[in-house]
């Protein structure tokens, strides 16, 4: 789990942050909590992160979706 701060970039410009990420088993990838602005807010919006890999920068995408990540059927009240 990460805990330190990343870039969220769209369009090239910073627009927020990723506060955590971590490996999904369920969805066999990748998914963060970010804080980012309205403007970029809306799910389905495409945006990049930071991310950085044995010392070498780069971004790779992300989209914005609603909480939960995952609902299985008949597991929340």
């Amino acid at each position: 789990m990460n805990r330190a701060p990343v870039p969220v970039f769209a369009a090239g410009r910073q627009v927020g942050r990723v506060t955590s990420t971590g490996w999904s088993p369920i969805l066999k990838k990748m998914i963060a909590l970010a804080s980012v602005g309205v403007a970029s807010s809306r799910p389905g919006t495409r945006l990049q992160v930071e991310w950085t890999v044995e010392a070498h920068r780069g971004t790779v995408g992300a989209t914005v979706v609603c909480l939960p990540f995952f609902d299985p059927p008949r597991k929340r009240g």
